[in-house]
């Protein structure tokens, strides 16, 4: 071929999705979770799901933590964040330390994993894995009508955390952002900037 198109390529913005199944979805999703005819499934994935929501952590965040990463009597945390090379403790609200607690009554106290794969019983304390945290969530929303999953329940908390704390500082560290860019994105997904301007400006041409 002796010759080819000269065509400038199209300019793209990429479409990021910060909502989530939001608050309404994530509730319907752990009242799913709590009605298991398993007592210890159910509390393992209602502890699963508030530390998701709760705490805004990554799949693979969750599925790494081993009991000794959780300190109860101080409601705290200790997480490997993404990029992280050390760990970090988070503070633990009540509801997630009571959820976590009612999660160990079942898994009991040996030193492993924090989550367990339950198919994996007989062969001990089997690590739950980041795609079986998935499916978890996955598999709840589809029995409540809801599109769930893990990293979606991370975007819900980060924008019920901008809607009801209104600083945008503290939800960065909450969702431990490493640039309030990143933060930002949330915040302006859940104003309507341009219909703003556009009411301010219909408004100053008269009848």
């Amino acid at each position: 071929m002796t010759w080819s198109l000269e065509i400038d390529g199209v300019k793209t913005k990429a479409f990021r999705d910060t909502a989530g199944p939001g608050l309404e979805g994530v509730t319907a999703v752990k009242r799913q979770a709590a009605k298991h005819r398993s007592p210890a499934k159910a509390a393992r994935d209602v502890a699963i799901i508030r530390v998701l929501f709760d705490l805004a952590l990554r799949r693979g965040e969750v599925a790494a933590l081993d009991l000794r990463d959780l300190d109860l009597r101080a409601s705290r945390l200790w997480i490997k964040g993404k990029g992280r090379r050390e760990r970090e403790a988070i503070t633990l609200p009540p509801r997630t330390v009571a959820a976590l607690k009612a999660w160990l009554r079942h898994r009991g106290r040996e030193p492993g994993p924090l989550f367990i794969n339950f198919h994996h019983a007989n062969e001990g304390l089997g690590r739950l894995a980041p795609n079986g945290i998935y499916w978890v969530v996955r598999s709840l929303g589809a029995e409540v009508e809801v599109s769930a999953r893990p990293h979606g329940f991370r975007h819900s908390s980060i924008t019920t955390g901008l809607e009801r704390v209104k600083d945008p500082r503290k939800v960065q560290k909450h969702g431990r952002h490493a640039s309030m860019d990143t933060t930002m994105i949330y915040d302006d997904a859940l104003s309507d900037f341009a219909g703003e301007v556009a009411k301010v400006v219909s408004e100053a041409l008269e009848e």
